[in-house]
């Protein structure tokens, strides 16, 4: 009973630290400079560290699909594949109550991204429900400001994505419920940044194959065009893509390219979400941050 008593002091004040911690952050330049992008990096993982052995770590979960009436969703989720500050990934491994998912568990293609609870109260995190729900509203925004994007002076030619789509791995279904918003997504084959790093040991940018070298550009003038067209029709309101390295996955996988609407190999994004802060930056910076984190990136659990 006492030692119950204690975690949940040391849990109240690991959640105030935390909330201290993510508004500091917000005031931070996030990717102006290759040392704000490591500094950023080597942050957030103590948080991290610290923060993960409070986090209820579910196996199954049975909710009510706040979207419809009367709808009860299980769910058998397989062992955690990472996480972050808000929310951790797991492979769904079975789930009834979604006809549209079923096939994709079947084919062990499909993820699930769930909001941090802390695992004695099973209560949500501070923020993370409202991250969960900013990520669902960042895709429909971008989707409804998807043409003027595409006819925006810096939008890329001949990107790798196909035009009418997101450069991102599409959610597929939001589940809101009391457990909070869930997104399940394809389970992608490709390559993040440490992948990137163990395969070609780039001592520069210009070491990365050419076609990987112009798809960062391309995403680079997507967040551009995105910014600018999201600014007209929300004037003040815009802000600026997370194209942190750390968020791009490389696909080259034919299947993978087919099914995430892509007519060659490049970038995409892991999920459409917001930098900490809305400082410009140029190519040239943001291609030093890129190496930086394929110098400096380690292995995260």
């Amino acid at each position: 009973m006492r030692y119950r008593k204690y975690l949940a002091i040391f849990s109240l004040a690991l959640a105030t630290a935390i909330q201290a911690q993510e508004a500091s952050a917000l005031s931070c330049p996030y990717l102006v400079t290759a040392a704000l992008a490591s500094l950023e990096s080597s942050f957030h993982e103590p948080i991290k560290q610290a923060l993960m052995p409070l986090i209820y770590n579910p196996q199954e979960l049975s909710v009510e699909d706040l979207n419809h009436e009367n709808s009860p969703v299980n769910m058998k989720f397989g062992t955690r594949l990472g996480y972050g500050l808000y929310g951790s990934v797991y492979p769904v491994e079975q789930i009834t109550g979604i006809p549209i998912l079923e096939k994709l568990v079947a084919d062990g293609n499909l993820l699930a991204k769930l909001p941090h609870r802390w695992d004695m109260t099973k209560a949500l995190l501070p923020r993370r429900e409202m991250a969960a729900q900013a990520e669902g509203q960042l895709n429909n925004l971008y989707k409804s400001n998807l043409s003027s994007i595409e006819a925006d002076k810096e939008f890329p030619t001949n990107a790798a994505w196909e035009r009418g789509t997101l450069p991102s791995v599409p959610i597929l279904y939001s589940l809101k419920s009391e457990a909070g918003t869930i997104h399940f997504k394809f389970k992608v084959k490709g390559m993040g940044i440490e992948k990137i790093k163990e395969k070609y040991h780039p001592t520069k940018i210009e070491d990365l194959p050419p076609e990987m070298f112009k798809s960062i550009k391309d995403i680079y003038d997507f967040a551009e065009a995105a910014f600018r067209q999201n600014e007209l029709h929300n004037p003040g309101q815009a802000r600026r893509l997370d194209i942190n390295p750390t968020n791009l996955v490389w696909i080259e996988d034919p299947v993978e390219l087919k099914r995430l609407s892509m007519n060659k190999p490049g970038f995409i994004l892991f999920e459409i979400g917001e930098q900490f802060s809305n400082v410009d930056f140029t190519y040239q910076e943001y291609l030093k941050t890129f190496m930086n984190f394929l110098q400096q990136q380690k292995s995260q659990p």
